[in-house]
């Protein structure tokens, strides 16, 4: 179930080879993954569940990408970055020269209504730049402005302050509060929105919080629903819900759909497109190639902790 959610490439191709082993000596292995490349290269039969029944079981070699992907959500799906990259010439995000644990000298630029990608093998400076570039750890030297404000030693509060929102790959540990309701999950990043005389109007906080759980299509048997109780597409879209919440101008997205199914990709995908046409930058930091490929207008990489080069989306 999952084997490879945690895995860097090189374990990959060795847990492949074990599998292939044990099929050669006769054992059955059933195989539980969302991620399709992996199905296309390990499995010989597919079946396809959706909405907790078997659609269909097929072999693999009777298959495409998309043909797979429209068994499982039910519909054609159109993929992929639907926009003709930054707004203008507005820098939402700068980063000048920064250093820290194994950085050296990264230098970053996003505008307005543009999608960057990070990208880099394990060990190439992209895991320490991310906590960096909020302010979860502390930088060496090196200058980082949100949305025009510089800072060279701040925190997460005043990336939120600036008006800079990030998604932590961490959803369970870090992005989430396990014991609280799917509402309060979304409210919780500005709860003095909705404060009169220093107490908290409820019924203000849930018009706001259901519109935001409305809009991402979030399913849940109700707004105070535990947070624990919903799938992990779900989940993913409460931890977006509640920075979207801010209306921040600057999102920083680590590994935005790590182990959450194809559908619940396709439409944060969307949800993305729609945020950089109302002039939103997007920093997106994915381990996953198709996906910064298929949504990114640049992707910078990462190598022995700098920028090695900069592609663009052509």
């Amino acid at each position: 179930d999952e084997p490879t959610a945690s895995l860097p490439a090189s374990d990959v191709r060795h847990l492949f080879e074990a599998i292939r082993r044990l099929k050669e000596r006769g054992v059955a292995i059933l195989y539980v993954s969302h991620h399709l490349d992996e199905v296309f290269e390990i499995a010989d039969v597919v079946s396809v569940l959706r909405d907790g029944r078997r659609v269909t079981t097929r072999r693999v070699d009777g298959l495409d990408h998309d043909g797979l992907i429209e068994l499982m959500i039910g519909h054609k799906i159109v993929q992929g970055r639907s926009g003709a990259g930054p707004a203008g010439d507005e820098v939402l995000v700068d980063v000048v020269d920064l250093h820290g644990g194994n950085l050296h000298g990264v230098d970053l630029r996003v505008h307005a209504g543009e999608v960057v990608g990070v990208a880099g093998i394990t060990g190439s400076g992209r895991e320490p730049f991310v906590p960096q570039l909020p302010g979860q750890t502390p930088s060496q030297s090196g200058t980082v402005s949100i949305n025009g404000e510089y800072t060279d030693n701040y925190s997460p509060r005043d990336v939120l302050r600036a008006g800079g929102a990030f998604v932590t790959a961490d959803r369970k540990g870090l992005g989430l509060v396990p014991m609280m309701s799917v509402l309060d999950n979304t409210t919780i990043s500005d709860v003095g929105r909705n404060a009169r005389a220093g107490r908290i109007d409820k019924a203000a906080e849930r018009a706001d919080g259901v519109g935001w759980i409305d809009r991402l299509s979030v399913k849940t048997a109700s707004p105070y629903t535990p947070i624990g109780a919903l799938s992990g597409g779900n989940q993913q879209k409460v931890v977006l819900a509640k920075w979207l919440f801010t209306e921040s101008r600057v999102l920083i997205f680590d590994e935005p759909t790590r182990g959450i199914d194809v559908g619940a990709k396709v439409e944060i995908y969307k949800l993305m497109n729609e945020l950089v046409r109302q002039g939103v930058a997007i920093l997106v930091i994915s381990s996953e190639l198709p996906e910064v490929i298929g949504m990114c207008d640049r992707i910078l990489v990462m190598h022995e902790g700098r920028i090695a080069g900069e592609l663009a989306r052509e």
